[in-house]
């Protein structure tokens, strides 16, 4: 499979499934020979591909571009893109198939429907697939590397300079919070409840700003301190070291929370929408949940899928037991 040099891939929407699909990213990269992998993401929409170790270029296609004839020529005037062996699409849609014919990809892969089949050389049918997102991909990814899946992959490495460790264990054990801003106002006394039951504890907390939050931004600054570091400007690859330093971490964003499983981190989610937070089989660890109702918390999901009835007072119990403390 040497002969793959280069790969496209539409990516996937969402957040969540963009990081699920890190996984195929990942297996393609190590059974075909680290071939080049570039990732076609939509114009002005948030993406997670930053985080992904094996990608070398990310393209922007505008949302009206982006349908059955205006790919060709976005994709003719796209230089960058000229080369491409092999199309993998993780998108879905009517474009999945006429994208691998406009770069002209000897092999054309995404889960075919009764449209898209004939322009495809490979197809799955997405129903017939894993019910774990991640091991979909991989499936679908699989059609053009043919290899053996394995049962969990291991966890990319993370580059720690000797001075970037020495400053991190500066800061002793710590749990790595992630808050998304346009959360706050539903999850604000839950965290206020949880910074003040770990008080013993080292937190540094870094904010998923894809909103302004006067009133997120004042309640940190307001808590810093010695045991208390807030992150000022978050950057993937500070994220990331933060993160790897960490004995685990809690997040209510389904990009962090969805990074830190990919990476192989004990990982909380706080959520009110299950459909942030696809289950992953191929990891590690699979992220514990916490459900979030009314403000307050009502249900605990463990990383084997069961669930239980909870409330804050027990969140904290959970907290210390998942993380050791």
């Amino acid at each position: 499979m040497s002969e793959i040099s280069k790969i496209a891939i539409r990516a996937p929407k969402s957040i969540s499934e963009q990081i699920a699909c890190f996984a195929a990213i990942k297996f393609m990269h190590e059974n075909l020979d680290s071939p080049l992998i570039d990732i076609i993401c939509l114009k002005d929409k948030p993406h997670a591909f930053d985080y992904c170790p094996h990608i070398d270029q990310i393209h922007f296609i505008e949302e009206e571009k982006d349908t059955v004839l205006g790919v060709f020529p976005w994709i003719h005037n796209n230089n960058n893109l000229f080369g491409v062996k092999a199309f993998i699409d993780f998108h879905g849609g009517a474009a999945a198939a006429t994208m691998g014919i406009a770069l002209k990809a000897a092999k054309r892969v995404a889960f075919a429907s009764t449209m898209t089949k004939p322009m495809l050389t490979h197809g799955l049918v997405k129903e017939e697939c894993s019910e774990f997102l991640d091991l979909r991909f991989l499936e679908l990814a699989n059609l053009i590397v043919e290899a053996d899946i394995p049962e969990k992959l291991q966890a990319p490495s993370i580059e720690t300079s000797e001075k970037e460790k020495v400053q991190l264990a500066a800061l002793e054990n710590y749990i790595f919070v992630a808050i998304r801003a346009s959360e706050w106002s539903r999850h604000e006394q839950i965290w206020k409840y949880w910074f003040d039951e770990l008080s013993n504890t080292n937190l540094v907390v870094v904010v998923d700003a894809d909103i302004e939050s006067e009133s997120l931004k004042k309640e940190l600054n307001d808590r810093k301190g010695p045991d208390f570091f807030v992150i000022g400007s978050s950057h993937y690859k500070t994220n990331l070291l933060f993160m790897s330093a960490a004995i685990g971490v809690v997040s209510d964003s389904s990009l962090f929370a969805n990074l830190a499983q990919f990476y192989g981190f004990k990982t909380l989610a706080l959520a009110f929408d299950l459909e942030d937070y696809p289950s992953m089989a191929s990891v590690e660890h699979r992220a514990e949940i916490f459900i979030e109702r009314d403000e307050v918390i009502t249900k605990w999901i463990n990383g084997a899928g069961e669930s239980a009835a909870t409330d804050m007072h027990s969140s904290v119990d959970a907290l210390n037991k998942i993380f050791s403390l």
